[in-house]
């Protein structure tokens, strides 16, 4: 089982499409049928970045406020345990009102290489998923972490020993390569993608 600081990546029912979606991590069906028809070097790649470089740990969103210079980007105070707030910038404006996101457990990618956004400084990533819902809307939720997570605990792909060290810094184009292989399951959408929602 894992330990209060270590909590694997599991799916979850989803039948309330109002809630943030289930963390979960899993091969997509595109990629899966291309492993099937010959070599997955690059499927491989991407999921030892995600095994070996990018430390997801649990947050908890203190505060969230629009920008008055970007209709997309919304400003976040996020509390990642052991005294580490950081800022974050997160394209949710228009998904998610600010109000709703205060108090919320998310998944943050905290290594990722600082950027600026809007002027404004961004220290981490939050991890969301998209689904298109009735009359085809594209609907934006924050990515649920395990049943009993804590702030400061880590996110790892469930049956996957996590590594002792990340990198201390790990550059956006690298974890763009995770991207396209990753999804979350459950409930009545069929299929959530995990998407970079601020870079």
């Amino acid at each position: 089982p894992p330990s209060e600081s270590q909590r694997s990546i599991a799916s979850t029912d989803t039948s309330n499409s109002n809630s943030p979606a289930p963390a979960a991590a899993q091969t997509s069906p595109a990629a899966a049928a291309a492993a099937a028809a010959g070599p997955a070097k690059a499927e491989d790649g991407a999921r030892d970045i995600l095994n070996t470089k990018a430390q997801i740990k649990v947050g908890r969103i203190l505060s969230a406020e629009p920008l008055p210079n970007s209709a997309k980007l919304l400003k976040m105070r996020v509390d990642l345990g052991n005294e580490d707030t950081r800022q974050v910038m997160a394209g949710l404006a228009q998904y998610i009102k600010p109000g709703d996101l205060a108090n919320r457990l998310v998944c943050v990618v905290s290594n990722l290489k600082p950027a600026k956004l809007a002027g404004e400084p961004s220290e981490a990533m939050v991890l969301a998923a998209e689904a298109v819902g009735p009359a085809n809307k594209l609907n934006v939720y924050t990515l649920i972490p395990p049943e009993g997570s804590q702030p400061g605990d880590l996110i790892h792909l469930d049956g996957v020993t996590p590594p002792e060290t990340y990198p201390k810094v790990m550059k956006p184009d690298v974890w763009r390569k995770v991207v396209p292989g990753l999804t979350v399951q459950g409930g009545k959408v069929r299929k959530y993608m995990i998407i970079i929602i601020f870079v």
